[in-house]
């Protein structure tokens, strides 16, 4: 009796956990099934809306262990880099629309219903710290990527900091002065600006050549599954935070599960987004599809003392998050509330 009581409130109290979306929330909430010890650093994301940028990372650090190669990302690089692309846009946007406002003027902000990131109380602002997965691999592509031991400070991204850039980007009177002013209040690292290089391991690299050895035998395929488009294509998927439109290959829910599981099996991570369920616009459909809320790595297959399989994830909350910072989701679970995934296709280096 016990035990058949025991099992629904764990599974609704993992259902309520997992739909808090991206704001930080704590939970002492200790799952039956031990997680097992791991290696990784957990980072928390405090009150960013760049849950994206944490299990994207995640999972190429999981990968690159994966190839014998033990590494930890800073996500403070890739934030701050976005934060100096996000500023810089709305500088030249304000410009070119001629809304130049005093310096004394007072710019009001409220939080999201998430409880992270901000937003302008008018609609001029744009300003954005959310996207999906591909945009993780599209700022590592740009700006390369830097180990998290060449971290000099770190700055929550949130409502003080957005605060912070816009008003700059008010007051500043060039490009070269809104970089300028960028530099005092943005993440600091070791990376020489005059030779953009920094040492690691007695080796030398900037930050894309550092990206390179770690990225060139990781290929990451992004899949969806909604209903009303054709399986086996790719489409712009339809969420808020896909503002560059990236594509995703559709297919069956079944389907993008066995693709997942399969990929653990070998070994490799998925890169997981999840949120509501959508209603099913087909007949005969089981589902619509679902809303991105938050993004987490799957990490490994485990079984209970049953022998059930469950997806044991990593989250970006610390370590104080569920258990040590990892939960165990069901495959009913990722059936219905899945929204998007990414996997890596291992790639070995031409030798020709």
């Amino acid at each position: 009796m016990h035990n058949s009581l025991h099992k629904p409130l764990l599974l609704a109290a993992l259902t309520l956990l997992l739909l808090s979306a991206c704001r930080k929330e704590y939970s002492n909430t200790i799952l039956t099934t031990d997680t097992g010890s791991d290696p990784s650093l957990l980072y928390d994301q405090g009150h960013t809306p760049a849950c994206w940028i944490y299990a994207m990372c995640a999972c190429i650090e999981r990968e690159a262990l994966h190839q014998g190669d033990s590494i930890t990302l800073s996500r403070q690089w890739l934030l701050a880099r976005l934060m100096e692309e996000e500023t810089t846009r709305e500088f030249l946007t304000t410009r070119s629309n001629g809304n130049t406002l005093k310096a004394s003027e007072e710019q009001e902000y409220v939080t999201d219903p998430e409880g992270h990131g901000a937003a302008q109380s008018d609609s001029r602002m744009a300003f954005s710290l959310r996207g999906v997965g591909p945009d993780a691999l599209r700022l590592i592509r740009l700006y390369g990527l830097l180990p998290y031991q060449h971290e000099r400070s770190r700055v929550e991204a949130g409502n003080v900091m957005v605060r912070r850039l816009t008003a700059m980007t008010q007051t500043a009177r060039s490009l070269s002065q809104l970089r300028d002013d960028m530099s005092q209040i943005l993440p600091r690292f070791t990376v020489a600006r005059e030779s953009n290089r920094f040492v690691y391991y007695s080796m030398t690299y900037t930050p894309k050549q550092f990206a390179e050895s770690i990225m060139y035998r990781q290929q990451w395929e992004f899949l969806a599954s909604v209903d009303y488009h054709p399986w086996g294509e790719r489409f712009a998927l339809e969420v808020e935070d896909n503002h560059l439109h990236h594509l995703y290959l559709n297919m069956p829910i079944d389907t993008l599960l066995n693709r997942t599981v399969s990929s653990l099996r070998n070994g490799h991570p998925v890169y997981w987004e999840y949120g509501d369920p959508l209603p099913p616009t087909r007949k005969g459909s089981k589902r619509g599809g679902a809303t991105s809320r938050h993004a987490m790595a799957i990490i490994r297959l485990v079984k209970d003392k049953k022998g059930k399989e469950w997806l044991l994830c990593q989250n970006s909350y610390g370590n104080k998050w569920g258990n040590r910072g990892r939960c165990l989701i069901s495959k009913d679970f990722f059936l219905k509330h899945t929204c998007n995934v990414g996997i890596v296709e291992c790639r070995v280096k031409s030798e020709e």
